[in-house]
């Protein structure tokens, strides 16, 4: 008797019509389901897919998914899954794993409750024996009718560009959502915002209805090299919390620079005081002595090698060799007592103390030759700094300004600065500072100053000898406390200096107007000198 059996093949979707006469041999049916081999089995799932639609966050969403075992032998489902937005869930109406016969079936469900605006996706995994496929997918979706959030772009990327110069560019907020959003605050954070600036401002109770905008721009300005790591951070009443966009850059100079300098070894400085020793001069002798150490404490300030000579006219037999046995140094045994001592010889009431252009010549003349008392003071490589204190005009037998300068130049040496300063009384017919009567006023010792560029102090009105002292000192230091930079754009916040490989955070400014570091004190002779920076462009 023939006949026809039917059977829904829920894997391939169709319908597949066997007459019995027909069939394959080991090809065979029973009430259990297929036999043989060729043993099936076939997932099929309904719903195939579910949109739940527009829901606020108040709102329930649920559909029942139906599976069938649309195949000849027993179907295993050992996982169910679900991916995607976290409005979705899942539940199974049994403990996995589910077997389910040939054509019985079996439920789960799934909810959706937007906790966000806008359009949101999820898809249901089944991990089963099905024997085409082993996954099969469950698309999900629905909508929030909540406020949702929307900042472009994300990343808002800079890209590279050159110190010192700034960039600028605009965040959109946007309102994707159905219900009103309001924006309760803005920032900008990140791991290295390096300088970025909201250049907007937020107005208070800012609302955005549906697809509403609203731009904040922000600038950037390259302040030294970096790879900025920045972003954007918003507090809305967006469900999904605080959100944020990240900012990019990378700020460089155009090129490095570097200018190196080393300081001139140290050269001793020669000094030679020539000190009245007459009796009005006690006081001013005194004055001297107590404010020596001003003078002492500049050389000292900068590490100075010198040597100080001091003349009288007292003693025997000429009283032009240096009071003391010898010239001072830094490495005197209390240099200040020693000087003190040196320019207090006592009363003199002859000619000879007073006559101190004559004094400083005979001791830088005939009484440095080989075997004299002050052989050897000058080293023909220092400058020479002669002071005069007198309270009287000079009273040497020569007044030949010139003729001292060029035989004092001589012994300081080729292409070394000669300099006289002078402490004496500059007023003429007053004689207010214990003159005699005829002898005040400067005489010759101003000249001497004028040509050789030094300077001239009233002894009458020296309130502040301590800075008079200090001023001539200062004025013998040679200029070591600017270095030049080579080239001339430098970003003046990257300018690195260091002292003999040592960085120094301290102690030195940059001077745009001569292009130059500047330092608080005198560099250290014979040191090294590297000054780094990046070299600026001019921006657009």
């Amino acid at each position: 008797m023939a006949g026809l059996i039917t059977l829904r093949n829920g894997g391939l979707g169709g319908i597949c019509v066997l007459a019995l006469a027909g069939c394959e041999p080991g090809f065979q049916f029973s009430n259990s389901g297929r036999t043989g081999d060729d043993n099936d089995a076939w997932l099929r799932v309904e719903p195939t897919e579910h949109d739940f639609g527009q829901l606020t966050s108040k709102d329930d969403g649920l559909v029942t998914f139906t599976v069938t075992n649309d195949g000849f032998s027993r179907l295993m489902i050992d996982e169910l899954s679900l991916d995607g937005d976290e409005a979705f869930a899942i539940a199974p109406s049994t403990q996995l794993p589910v077997m389910i016969d040939p054509y019985e079936t079996w439920t789960f469900d799934a909810m959706f409750q937007p906790t966000a605006g806008g359009d949101l996706e999820a898809s249901v995994s089944l991990w089963s024996t099905d024997e085409q496929d082993e996954v099969t997918l469950v698309p999900l979706k629905g909508s929030g009718a909540l406020p949702r959030l929307e900042i472009t772009p994300d990343p808002m990327d800079f890209r590279t560009f050159s110190v010192p110069c700034v960039k600028n560019d605009v965040f959109t907020l946007k309102n994707v959502g159905v219900e009103p959003l309001r924006i309760d605050g803005v920032s900008l954070g990140g791991a290295n915002p390096a300088g970025l600036t909201l250049l907007s401002t937020i107005p208070s109770g800012l609302e955005l209805s549906q697809n509403q905008a609203f731009d904040l721009r922000v600038e950037l300005p390259a302040e030294g090299q970096a790879n900025v790591v920045g972003e954007l951070l918003v507090d809305s009443t967006d469900p999904r919390g605080p959100l944020s966009a990240d900012i990019l850059a990378t700020t460089r100079y155009i090129d490095d620079g570097v200018t190196t300098y080393s300081v001139p070894p140290q050269i001793p400085i020669h000094f030679v005081f020539a000190v009245d020793q007459s009796g009005s001069m006690n006081d001013d002798q005194t004055r001297l002595a107590n404010n020596f150490s001003s003078f002492i404490t500049t050389l000292s300030s900068a590490n100075a090698d010198f040597r100080i000579g001091v003349v009288t006219g007292a003693g025997s037999p000429y009283g032009d060799c240096f009071n003391g046995n010898g010239w001072l140094t830094p490495s005197t045994p209390d240099l200040v007592s020693a000087f003190t001592t040196r320019v207090q010889q006592g009363n003199d009431s002859s000619l000879n103390t007073e006559a101190l252009m004559a004094l400083v010549d005979g001791a830088l003349g005939v009484r440095m030759n080989n075997g004299q008392c002050n052989a050897g003071f000058t080293t023909g490589n220092g400058p020479l700094h002669v002071i005069m204190v007198s309270d009287e005009r000079d009273q040497s037998a020569s007044q030949n300004v010139g003729g001292y300068l060029t035989a004092w130049r001589s012994r300081a040496g080729a292409g070394q600065r000669l300099a006289v300063h002078a402490v004496v009384d500059i007023d003429v017919g007053d004689n207010d500072c214990g003159g005699g009567s005829g002898y005040d006023g400067p005489g010759i010792y101003d000249d001497a100053v004028f040509q050789s560029g030094g300077f001239l102090f009233d002894l009458c009105n020296t309130g502040n000898w301590a800075s008079a002292l200090a001023q001539i000192a200062q004025s013998a230091l040679v200029d070591r406390k600017s270095v030049e930079i080579d080239d001339r754009n430098p970003h003046a916040p990257s300018i690195e200096v260091y002292i003999n490989g040592v960085q120094q955070t301290s102690g030195w400014t940059y001077n745009s107007s001569k292009n130059a570091v500047d330092f608080d004190t005198d560099l250290p002779h014979g040191s090294s000198i590297e000054i780094r920076y990046g070299i600026a462009p001019s921006c657009p």
